[in-house]
């Protein structure tokens, strides 16, 4: 027999186990798409006994339990999901996988241990400045602006009033389908630019149109509100946002320089997180994803957005061109990067994730699907066009999400105080 130093054992059986438990999941995912909910909640079972961490895989664990009917199972996983930092209460309160746990006892007592567990989180995250205020902005939401928010149809947002004289407005906006309150969670940007007397607003806007009038609307109206009310100047407001976030940043930015007449205000500057720009290059991935047809999320997410670019547009960018210039951010090869010509006076902080062992062994993608290739190829365009003033930091690895798993597509990849030393220079600009 081969002689193995402990040490060396050690490791062995943790590589085993370890690579165990992420093919036990891996099997318990496929067998849920299939629809094979007793065989994933075998799986599920089998991949917990060697570790039950991650509050994902647990949650999910929980789903293929209460669809394989395995009642106490789903309740015993949902809390042990809660235990390590599984928060998103109104997902909860609607997943319909987890309808038939609805008429326990047991269930009621769980929505009230997570809205406890939350309610004692946003009472340490709203701490510091002078005020911190809930405005309703509409109590009707016909456009779907704010998704996962339960049975809610309120539009809102969050005032973080500093406590000294305001130098500025900082409008922060989530990423798609993610709450306020996860946003907040995920960032130290508000807390310490109240502390340096900018003013924080967070409007309940993480979905929206396709022409982006009804965010418009909204958002003007929350700046005319601030303007009227603490008479700040409108050359005082910095906006920005993750993913779509950052593109309802950068949209807004582009029509109010391009139709001033329309809008409230146009922004002093942008800050965008991992934006896609090019419609035209972000339907050749969803083309790309669907051909792989790997992971279920991404094939599932790139036919619902190719779908939607066939029925707005009329088909593929190769068949119209013009039509995808012209409601993009930015176009790679069209004169003046298309949109992206609006920006040419605009401070622009902009940061992207280059994850490649993420989008190679966890997604299978390469770089001709990272949306990073877009952001420089802009960046570099507007510094072309005289934009002295526009950034790209590009990390490599650090995008982390709430749940603790890997993805460069979320809110660590920036820096808050690189991000709050922008934003103090150009407001002072």
């Amino acid at each position: 027999m081969k002689k193995i130093t402990l040490l060396a054992l050690f490791a062995t059986i943790f590589t085993s186990y370890s690579q165990n438990y992420k093919d036990l999941i891996k099997k318990a995912d496929s067998s849920y798409n299939a629809k094979s909910y007793k065989l994933s909640n075998d799986f599920y079972k089998k991949a917990f006994k060697i570790e039950s961490k991650n509050s994902n895989d647990l949650y999910n664990g929980a789903c293929a339990s209460a669809l394989a009917n395995e009642k106490e199972n789903a309740f015993f996983y949902l809390k042990l999901s809660i235990n390590n930092g599984w928060t998103y209460l109104e997902e909860l309160k609607t997943d319909s996988d987890l309808e038939n746990l609805h008429s326990e006892t047991e269930w009621l007592k769980l929505i009230e241990k997570l809205q406890k567990k939350n309610d004692k989180e946003l009472s340490l995250i709203f701490k510091g400045g002078k005020e911190v205020v809930k405005i309703s902005v509409s109590k009707t939401d016909p456009s779907e602006l704010y998704i996962n928010d339960g049975n809610s149809t309120e539009l809102f947002y969050y005032k973080f009033v500093p406590k000294n004289a305001i130098k500025g407005v900082l409008v922060i906006l989530p990423s798609g389908g993610e709450i306020i309150e996860n946003t907040l969670k995920q960032i130290s940007l508000y807390k310490i630019a109240v502390e340096k007397g900018i003013m924080v607003i967070v409007p309940s806007i993480n979905w929206g149109t396709d022409n982006r009038e009804a965010e418009f609307t909204v958002l003007d109206k929350i700046f005319n509100e601030i303007v009227a009310t603490y008479k700040i100047p409108k050359d005082k407001f910095i906006i920005g946002g993750l993913s779509g976030g950052a593109m309802l940043s950068l949209t807004y930015a582009e029509q109010a320089v391009k139709n001033p007449e329309k809008h409230f205000l146009i922004p002093k500057g942008i800050f965008a997180l991992d934006a896609p720009l090019d419609k035209a290059r972000f339907y050749k991935y969803c083309e790309r994803e669907i051909l792989r047809n790997i992971v279920q999320a991404g094939v599932d997410e790139a036919k619902r957005i190719k779908n939607n670019y066939d029925n707005i547009y009329g088909g593929s960018p190769d068949k119209f061109p013009e039509k995808y210039i012209e409601n993009s951010i930015y176009s790679y090869g069209a004169n003046e990067g298309g949109n992206a010509k609006y920006l040419k006076e605009i401070p622009l902080l902009m940061f992207t994730d280059m994850d490649t062992d993420w989008l190679i062994n966890e997604r299978h993608r390469d770089l001709y699907d990272w949306n990073g290739i877009d952001i420089i190829s802009m960046i570099n365009q507007l510094k072309i066009m005289g934009n002295e003033n526009a950034k790209v930091i590009v990390s490599q690895g650090k995008g982390i999400r709430l749940d603790g798993s890997k993805n460069p597509h979320s809110w660590s990849i920036m820096d808050s105080e690189v991000c709050l030393k922008w934003i103090m220079k150009t407001l002072d600009k």
